[in-house]
This record gives C-alpha cells, sequence and structure tokens, in this order.
C-alpha cells in the first residue's frame, strides 16, 4: 500500500506557509512606506510642487488610511506651506476593496494651517513643456492678467512733463492726414472726369450743323400752289426733327456740365468735415492722451485680480481634460465605418474612487499657528455619473495668527451628465495684505506699503461657458509713489494721498479661453478724473492750434483746388455754351418759318371759306327772288 506521508502535505504547506509569512512580513514592513512614497509622487504632480507626508499607517483589520502632518509646498514660495494638515484618516469600506474599489465610507481632516514655514524649502516641479496652442485656446483672458499697457497713460504722463508740449508742430508730415489723401483722391478723379469730358465734346455737333439746317430752312419759299403747302410743312418738320436731335446732344453735355459743378461744390464742402480726424491722427502722433483713458483699468487693477482668480485658473486646468473628448482621430484619419459611440454606464456599479463623506476640523491655539476650521466635503469621486448627488464642499474657518478672519467657501461640482456644472463662492471678510506694486513703469509706479482687504469672488462654470464676479475691498492703505518728474508725482500723491480705500470690482463671462471683462474701481477714476483735470486745458490749447494751422491750409489747397477747376469749366463752357446758342437759333427760326407759313395757310383757307359763304348767299337771295316772283296775294293785282 502506498504511503502518502502523514497528515500534513509539506510539498504544498511550506510554500503556502513562506508566501502568507511573505505577505505579512510586506504588510507591516514595506507596504506602508510604499504606498506613503506612491501617494507624495502623485500628490506632488498634481500639486506642481513637493508634499510630504510624515508618516503614513493602514490596518487591514480596521480598513482604514491614516497620515501624519502632510504639507504642500507652495509653488511660488517653496519656503512656506500653502497648507499643512496635522491627521488625515480614511475608512474604507470592505465591499469596495473586495471589489478593486477605493471607497471612503467616511474620512477626517484635522488640525490645518496654512502659509506655515517649512523646515527646508520644497522642490518646485518644471512647468511641462509647452504645446502649440491654437487660436482659441490661449491663456485665460491675457488682455485682462497680462494687460496692454494704455497708451493713453503714458503720452499723459509724457504731456505732463516739461517737453511735453513744446512746439507741437514741428516735424509733422502733413501729407498722411486724411484731408490730403482725400485732396489727392478728388484730383485723381478730377483727372479721369477731364478725360471722360473730353471724349464728350468731341462728338459735340458743330455751329455749322446747325447752320446748315438753317440754309436748307432758308431755301424753302411759301408756295403759291395750295396743294404744295402741306408737302412744304412736311420738309419744315423734317428740319425741325434733324435739328432737335442735334440740340439734345448738345443739351446732355451741358447738363452733365452742370452736374460736374454740383460735384465738385459738394466734394469740397465734404472737406471741411475731415478737419475733425486730421486732428484725431494728429492727437495720435503726438501722443496727446485720450482722455477716455479706455484701458486704465486693466492696467491698474489687472495684476491684482490675477492674484486673486489664480485658484479658478488652476481649477480650471485639472477640469479641463475631463471636459473635452478623450479620443479625437489623428489629423487627416479616416476612420472606416466611423458612427457613434453609445456608452452604457453601469448605473449600479461602484467607481473606482468614491470619496462618501469628509469631516474637516481644526482648533486654533494660543502659541500655535492652527485656524479654527470647519468644513466637510461630500460625494467626491471618480467617476460622477454613478454617484446620484453632485460633489459638494463647504468650508468656514478663520486663522488669528496670520490675520485671516471670515473665511468660507462653498462648492458644487456637478459632472454627473458628461458636462460640467459648477459655482464656487469664496469669501474673506478680512485679510492682511502685504507690500505690493500696482504698476512700475518709465514714468511712474505706484503701489502700497501695507493694507487690509476682503474679498468676495463667485466662479460658474456650464458646459464651456463661465461667469466670474469678484468684489475686492483694500483699507488702511498707505500709498508708495514714485516719477522722475516732480509735477507727475505731485498729481499721483495728490490723487492717492487722501484715499485709504481702494474697491475692485470685475466681472467676466464667456469661454474661458477669452473672457469678455468689466473692470471698475474708485482708484480709477480717481486717477482719471485727476488727469483729465491736469491735462484738458493744455490739450485744448493744443487741438486748437492744431485746428487753426489745418483750418489755414484747408483754405489754400480748397481754393486752388477751387479755382483750378472752375477755370476748366469755364473752358468747356465756352466750347458749348455758342453751340448751344447756335441750336436754340436754329429751333427758334424753324418754329418761326413754320408759323408763318401755317397763318398763310390759315389765311388763304379764311379767304377761300369767305369767298365761298358770299357765293352761298347770292344763291340764296337769288333763290328768294325767285319764290317771291312766282307766288300771288289775293287782293294785290288783277
Amino acid at each position: 500500500m502506498k504511503s502518502y506521508g502523514g497528515l500534513i502535505r509539506w510539498k504544498f504547506g511550506v510554500p503556502l506557509a513562506v508566501g502568507i509569512l511573505a505577505l505579512v512580513l510586506y504588510t507591516f514592513l514595506l507596504l506602508d512606506q510604499q504606498l506613503r512614497w506612491v501617494l507624495e509622487k502623485l500628490a506632488t504632480d498634481a500639486n506642481g510642487a513637493e508634499v510630504n507626508i510624515g508618516s503614513l499607517k493602514t490596518s487591514l483589520s480596521g480598513f482604514y488610511v491614516e497620515l501624519q502632518k502632510v504639507q504642500l509646498t507652495d509653488p511660488e514660495a517653496p519656503e512656506l506651506n500653502r497648507l499643512e494638515v496635522g491627521k488625515m484618516r480614511f475608512d474604507l469600506g470592505s465591499d469596495g476593496l473586495l471589489r478593486g474599489k477605493l471607497i471612503v465610507e467616511d474620512g477626517t481632516m484635522q488640525d490645518i494651517q496654512i502659509l506655515s514655514k517649512r523646515s527646508k524649502p520644497g522642490r518646485v516641479l518644471p512647468p511641462p513643456p509647452s504645446e502649440p496652442e491654437e487660436p482659441e485656446a490661449a491663456d485665460t483672458s491675457k488682455e485682462l492678467l497680462n494687460p496692454i499697457k494704455d497708451e493713453a497713460v503714458a503720452n499723459a504722463m509724457s504731456v505732463l512733463k516739461d517737453q511735453g508740449l513744446t512746439n507741437p508742430l514741428k516735424d509733422i508730415n502733413w501729407d498722411d492726414l486724411p484731408s490730403r489723401q482725400a485732396i489727392r483722391q478728388i484730383e485723381g478723379d478730377w483727372s479721369n472726369r477731364q478725360q471722360m469730358m473730353q471724349g464728350m465734346l468731341a462728338t459735340l455737333p458743330k455751329p455749322t450743323d446747325f447752320q446748315a439746317i438753317k440754309a436748307e430752312a432758308n431755301a424753302i419759299k411759301p408756295p403759291q400752289d395750295p396743294a404744295q403747302i402741306q408737302a412744304t410743312l412736311a420738309a419744315i418738320d423734317g428740319l425741325k426733327g434733324k435739328a432737335q436731335a442735334q440740340a439734345d446732344k448738345v443739351e446732355w453735355v451741358a447738363q452733365q456740365l452742370k452736374n460736374e459743378s454740383g460735384q465738385i461744390t459738394n466734394r469740397i464742402r465734404f472737406l471741411d468735415d475731415l478737419v475733425k480726424q486730421d486732428i484725431a491722427v494728429l492727437s495720435q502722433k503726438l501722443k496727446l492722451p485720450d482722455l477716455d483713458f479706455k484701458n486704465l483699468a486693466e492696467e491698474i487693477c489687472g495684476p491684482e485680480i490675477k492674484r486673486y482668480i489664480k485658484v479658478f485658473e488652476v481649477y480650471y486646468a485639472k477640469v479641463k481634460p475631463y471636459l473635452e473628448s478623450k479620443e479625437k482621430p489623428a489629423p487627416g484619419k479616416v476612420l472606416r465605418l466611423a458612427g457613434t459611440d453609445v456608452s452604457f454606464p453601469d448605473r449600479n456599479g461602484l467607481p473606482g474612487f468614491w470619496l462618501k463623506k469628509m469631516q474637516i476640523t481644526s482648533k486654533e491655539t494660543g502659541d500655535g499657528p492652527l485656524g479654527d476650521v470647519l468644513g466637510k466635503i461630500t460625494d467626491l469621486s471618480s467617476a460622477p455619473a454613478l454617484v446620484a448627488q453632485p460633489t459638494q464642499m463647504l468650508l468656514e474657518g478663520s486663522f488669528q495668527q496670520l490675520g485671516i478672519q471670515g473665511l468660507k467657501a462653498e462648492a458644487t461640482l456637478d459632472h454627473r451628465q458628461g458636462h460640467a456644472r459648477d459655482a464656487i463662492n469664496m469669501a474673506i471678510a478680512s485679510f492682511p495684505v502685504a507690500e505690493r506694486m500696482l504698476n512700475q513703469s518709465p514714468d511712474y509706479a505706484l503701489g502700497f506699503y501695507k493694507a487690509q482687504g476682503s474679498l468676495q469672488m463667485n466662479f460658474v462654470l456650464q458646459g464651456d461657458q463661465v461667469e466670474l464676479e469678484l468684489n475686492s475691498l483694500l483699507k488702511q492703505l498707505s500709498w508708495k509713489v514714485e516719477s522722475q518728474t516732480e509735477r507727475v508725482k505731485t498729481l499721483l500723491d495728490g490723487v492717492f494721498g487722501p484715499m485709504t480705500e481702494v474697491q475692485i470690482a470685475a466681472k467676466a463671462e464667456g469661454p474661458w479661453q477669452g473672457l469678455r471683462w468689466t473692470v471698475t474701481s474708485n482708484l480709477v477714476d480717481q486717477l482719471r478724473q485727476a488727469l483729465r483735470q491736469a491735462l484738458s486745458k493744455e490739450i485744448a490749447a493744443m487741438q486748437d492750434q492744431l485746428k487753426q494751422e489745418l483750418d489755414r491750409r484747408m483754405a489754400e489747397e480748397k481754393a486752388k483746388l477751387e479755382a483750378r477747376m472752375r477755370d476748366q469749366l469755364k473752358v468747356w463752357e465756352g466750347q458749348v455754351n455758342p453751340v448751344q446758342q447756335e441750336a436754340d437759333g436754329t429751333k427758334s427760326q424753324l418754329d418761326a418759318q413754320k408759323d408763318q407759313l401755317q397763318a398763310t395757310v390759315n389765311n388763304k383757307k379764311a379767304e377761300a371759306e369767305q369767298k365761298l359763304n358770299e357765293e352761298k348767299k347770292k344763291q340764296e337771295e337769288k333763290a328768294k327772288d325767285k319764290v317771291k316772283s312766282k307766288v300771288k296775294i289775293p287782293g294785290l293785282g288783277r
């Protein structure tokens, strides 16, 4: 009988025991270290700067992960942490782990600090290699965040300098002005009109043509035979038609001359309207400021607004890849039998990661940098379509030692329908503002040493459309004004010296790559008003000087142009008028000749009718006498 080696099958038991022992040793000795390394790397990539986890502990029996002293380096100030969390704990669902999902049933975050000092500066990741951007994929409203300097302000500062308005008419190229360009165009058009008129005059009938018609008319004599009268009248009408056809040509050319005269008057009168355009062009060439200062708000307030909305830029950069189509065919690639992909998600499934609930708590101590913070995060997942509720975040707190009070943030992030419907509201009742410069240019520098601020920001993302609103208030301002020109410094000191509060309001809407901004501020209003008051008289005087010179030059140009055109018109009229007079004389002669012949005809007709009537009357008298002689009345005679 074959023996089976006893109750224990060592060939299989020993390897199994070794495997279990190795798994236990890995779990207790290496799992926490490797998991900590993986989390630090992933968090560093997401933060853009080094993230440190003081310690990490996992429990397979209690199904939780606990982190201690989590530090997120501030990329813009590596010696500080943008956020430090004393303790984080995640209670995991066993059902999710068995299905390969990371489901956090409950989480806690305690002992919050911001802007805490690091023991050594953190490592900042280099920026990713830039990819060619499509025209519409530019940075967020570069016109606001990296504003083009308001040329009107720079010109205003130049004018305020001692040499700003000296000899404004020097070195002006008058030929580049709109009025001079219009005059050159009129002269070119006039040359073309001259050629056209010369062609018309070449077809104009000559006086001899009408004289020949008159000679033919003189050769026609009144006929003695009444039967020839109608033929004679027809001949005269033929000559009249021939004369009228020639006269119509003359009349058309004369009308063209009249139209040319009217057009000359209108075009020369139009030149007066171009003086205003000339002044605008010269003002730009002389760098006279436009007193509207349209871009002043963006130039002064743009850098300050950029500081605050940076958080939304970071958020949009993170969420943008999830809002775009993930499958795009390569350029030029034709998909065979390409159709529409329809996704049927498992509504009863679980996302790969799901933080159902996390409580955020922190209590400030008298001798520490901790803040009083209370908050909550719910339903944060990697697959929002599988979660019934949108992600909700709420945070309230203050950091007394940093001077930050009344911090409140609310967010609703809803990506369940495949497109974003996000709303984020943030407010800080009071926070200290360190020294900063609002503007630095060769003409002047403007900033403040310190201030106390408050902030309210609202951000709404619907698909790719953004609505952003920001209201900021800076109080207890101590201004810093510098300029190499005493006049400029005096003006700015007078504007900002008494100003202890600055309000900045900004609104934006549209796609993130091309937000349309509206910015207002009492700081800008005060500076704009001061610049207008300082410059209005000098600019008005310069513009008046320019207008006088332009009016003088315009009068000379108009006189030359009008004289040239009027002289040419007189030459043309000298060619047309004699022909027109000859045509009128010919038509008058033919009309008179026809009227005379018609009068003759009428007279002879009247004479014939009179003779006929007289003869008729005689015959009637004879008939009456004959009747009387034949009739005898009784009682008369025998």
